[in-house]
Formats: structure tokens, C-alpha cells, sequence
């Protein structure tokens, strides 16, 4: 649909996409596109009956594929639909934060930064008071 058609901007869009509703704001564009719902259905791979019934709120709209369709045969913003934008996956993004020798303490810490000190103090702290000397006292 046209990014400057004047359901965009309508109140009833609005307020379907204020209350979170994806089948309020398919059922809008899809009637200002006189679509029908069985052509809709033949496009996305639902039925007619269920497009209803997720138009009306009777049935919820929870398949990712079919939300994607759905923005991108009628030109919806796909976070209007509840979707998150895409982006690439980065490699460096499930990468270690840091080098990690072989010895597992080193990979703790460099997943827990900061707290990885924090539980090496308190670990040293029980240590030595199991052994009942106390440094500087």
C-alpha cells in the first residue's frame, strides 16, 4: 500500500496499532486494498475462515511466517505486526568476549567480566578464613 495513503494516519489505525491488534490492522489495510479474504488466504496459505477469525480477535495471530507475509504482501511495518526488524546475524556477536585459555575459570570470567572478580575475591576470603589466618591481622 501507499506510504502516503491516509489509513496510515487514521484513527482507527491508530488505535489498532496502539492495542497491539495485528488482526485490527490487517483487516483495515486489506479492506482499503479491496482484498478479499479469500484472496488474501490464497496469497499468505490460510484460509479465509481463519483470516476471519483472526481479523475479529477470535483467533490469535502467533505465526512469524504468516506475520511476515502478511507486512510484506500489504505493506504493513513489520513491528506494527509485532515483528522484530531483521537484521543480520554477526559472527562476533556469539563470539567470547576476550581470549580464553584452556582453563575453564578463564572463560568464566571473561563472560562475567566484573562479577568474575567479585566471586574470585569472595572465594579467596573463604579460603583463608578456613584457615583461620587472617591477612594483616
Amino acid at each position: 500500500m501507499d506510504p502516503a495513503h491516509p489509513l496510515w494516519r487514521s484513527s482507527a489505525m491508530q488505535d489498532a496499532v496502539a492495542r497491539h491488534d495485528p488482526g485490527a490492522i490487517v483487516r483495515l489495510v486489506r479492506r482499503a486494498e479491496n482484498l478479499t479474504l479469500n484472496d488474501l488466504g490464497v496469497t499468505v496459505g490460510y484460509t479465509a475462515a481463519s483470516l476471519s477469525r483472526m481479523g475479529r480477535g477470535l483467533q490469535p495471530m502467533r505465526d512469524m511466517e504468516l506475520l511476515q507475509r502478511l507486512a510484506a504482501h500489504l505493506g504493513i511495518p513489520p513491528h506494527w505486526l509485532g515483528l522484530a526488524p531483521r537484521q543480520p546475524a554477526s559472527a562476533s556477536a556469539y563470539a567470547p568476549p576476550g581470549p580464553v585459555s584452556g582453563n575453564p575459570i578463564h572463560f568464566v570470567r571473561a563472560a562475567l567480566g566484573s562479577r568474575a572478580v567479585a566471586v574470585g575475591a569472595a572465594s579467596r576470603v573463604r579460603r583463608e578464613l578456613g584457615s583461620g589466618v587472617v591477612p594483616g591481622v
